[in-house]
């Protein structure tokens, strides 16, 4: 069945669609390190998680010659690591004040075509998020036979999995389908957490220990399965640096949309657009942040 448009990423994740809120983030971008610079402490370094999707000529793939530049940028400023090494702390930030892992959500088959050989180029590690389901052996395909996710974009196959794999990828779980794992019943919940890294550890032959919540949605009992099943490592959308302390379930990620220009990968790298994790968390009452609302009636939360 199609994916419905109400739910997919360009909808629910991206914060950066219409130019006139593009027009706005960029003020806003200009404003906010005015604001912040007395108020926060200047820090040795600056840690980042950058969060993709496809990357391709397609109506919601980011251009490969706008990740080029992003890369090239990464290449020239930043010291690229994997994301496993930088949540361990396994890095040393005495050369470069930014410090940046990759990840890509979903399973487009643009990140085989398209990202991997600009990544190979500069010798940079990534992680893709995989929605396991969508993926076959050989056989790329389209991405509309599956709820949640972009329309009109080919699946990874396994095949360009392992490729993925020998080029310095990481294989992390985006569940079996891209559902929100907040809402699902703990019997769903738990299905897709274990059989989705059931089926990573079954083709790669190494443990799965990273996850990424579809839509970043999630809610404290969720948090609980997430660890139940095995996963060491939960990333979120919420947009915001690595601080020096964290929630491995609850691990920050930029949002690269692919409207941004190469002034505005430079400043959300620089973390002068770290305010829209205010307006994200704004999005929901203070008071139901962190306890979920189920459709049973119990509370429910996000960080998106």
């Amino acid at each position: 069945m199609p994916a419905s448009p109400a739910m997919t990423r360009t909808e629910n994740v991206t914060l950066a669609q219409a130019p006139l809120r593009l027009s706005g983030q960029r003020i806003m971008g200009r404003l906010w390190p005015r604001f912040t610079r007395a108020l926060i402490e200047t820090r040795r370094s600056r840690a980042v998680i950058l969060n993709y999707h496809e990357v391709g000529d397609s109506l919601y793939g980011l251009a490969p010659e706008r990740f080029a530049v992003q890369m090239q940028f990464l290449a020239d400023h930043a010291k690229v690591v994997s994301l496993e090494n930088l949540l361990a702390g396994k890095w040393s930030d005495g050369q470069s004040p930014l410090l940046c892992a990759l990840t890509f959500d979903d399973g487009y088959a643009g990140v085989h075509d398209n990202a991997l050989p600009i990544l190979k180029r500069h010798g940079f590690p990534a992680t893709v998020y995989l929605t396991t389901d969508a993926i076959q052996e050989v056989e790329n395909v389209p991405s509309d036979l599956f709820k949640g996710l972009d329309p009109g974009q080919r699946m990874l196959s396994w095949r360009q999995i392992h490729r993925l794999v020998e080029g310095g990828f990481t294989l992390g779980s985006h569940l079996c389908q891209h559902l929100d794992l907040s809402r699902l019943s703990p019997a769903e919940g738990w299905h897709q957490l274990a059989s989705s890294r059931k089926v990573i550890e079954k083709y790669v032959g190494s443990p799965c220990i990273h996850l990424a919540y579809p839509w970043g949605r999630f809610s404290l009992r969720s948090i609980d399965w997430v660890r139940a099943a095995g996963y060491q490592r939960a990333v979120t959308v919420l947009h915001r640096g690595l601080p020096r302390r964290f929630d491995p379930y609850r691990v920050p990620r930029l949002s690269i949309s692919k409207d941004y220009t190469a002034q505005d990968f430079e400043a959300v790298v620089r973390g002068d657009w770290d305010y829209l994790a205010f307006l994200q968390l704004l999005r929901r009452p203070v008071t139901r942040l962190w306890r979920p609302r189920y459709d049973d009636g119990r509370e429910q939360g996000t960080v998106r």
